[in-house]
């Protein structure tokens, strides 16, 4: 069984740590840890 990271299980924009990990994986070329970053901000403030 692969192990899911807590981002993929559905955990809060806040549970990102920002190591960059997902930067090389990510097909649209998105800046994630930016990305979720943004949403802490906007919608658990």
């Amino acid at each position: 069984m692969v192990s899911m990271l807590p981002i993929q299980r559905g955990a809060p924009a806040s549970a990102c740590v920002n190591c960059g990990a997902r930067l090389a994986k990510c097909p649209q070329m998105l800046n994630s840890p930016e990305l979720l970053k943004r949403v802490r901000n906007d919608l658990e403030a």
